[in-house]
């Protein structure tokens, strides 16, 4: 039976890394007695596939983990059962049976929060990511699997729409987020720190809240 399991990554969850999560989890779904099926070939393991990793310190609302068990079990019954089993700051919300693959996540939908010192600060703020990010080049210094190089970003941000409440920027945005090409929102808020007049946020929240295929649809 093919599982796919939603879970949040909050509060002091966040600050487990990728590889921490994936040993978590093993744990958990033995302490739930659930049976997962096993990799074959010479050093089997739990067949457990997260989707891409979370930045160390990003809330993630929406997070996956596809799993095989045996015997078949009620995705509820799955879910109450983990929720006892994993430690705050991770708690699945929901299950179901996967409809596309981990591998055709196209786009990762995230929201940021920029807390400033006064609403002055935020509107000065707000208006220079805007003219930032509504330009038809930004090239960026970025990290690929051959070291550093210089990469036009605007390609790989599909939509970015700016806000502000109070004293607070806001970013909805959605960005690669594929093996082939991806881009963090960390080389977006580095960006406006070099770039943008009085950028200076008290306190930085990004969330990611789930993932949409090549054609912009949520995943599922």
């Amino acid at each position: 039976m093919k599982i796919r399991l939603f879970f949040e990554k909050s509060d002091e969850g966040r600050y487990i890394s990728h590889l921490d999560l994936n040993r978590m989890f093993m744990r958990a779904l033995k302490r739930a007695q659930i049976d997962v099926v096993y990799t074959q070939g010479f050093n089997p393991h739990p067949y457990l596939v997260f989707s891409p990793p979370l930045s160390l310190g990003y809330i993630g609302t929406r997070e996956i983990l596809d799993l095989s068990v045996e015997p078949d079990i009620d995705y509820d019954e799955l879910v109450r059962r983990l929720r006892t089993a994993l430690p705050n700051g991770i708690r699945p919300t929901d299950a179901a049976e996967p409809v596309k693959k981990l591998g055709d996540i196209a786009f990762a939908r995230y929201h940021i929060d920029l807390l400033m010192r006064d609403e002055a600060a935020a509107g000065v703020c707000r208006e220079g990511i805007k003219k930032l990010f509504s330009s038809k080049e930004l090239v960026l210094t970025k990290r690929t699997k051959r070291g550093e190089a210089e990469v036009d970003v605007m390609p790989l941000i599909r939509s970015m729409k700016t806000g502000k409440r109070g004293n607070t920027v806001t970013l909805d945005c959605v960005l690669a987020c594929s093996p082939s090409m991806s881009l963090n929102p960390e080389l977006l808020l580095t960006a406006a720190d070099d770039w943008v007049e009085g950028y200076e946020p008290q306190l930085v929240t990004v969330e990611r809240r789930g993932f949409l295929d090549a054609e912009g649809k949520d995943f599922a």
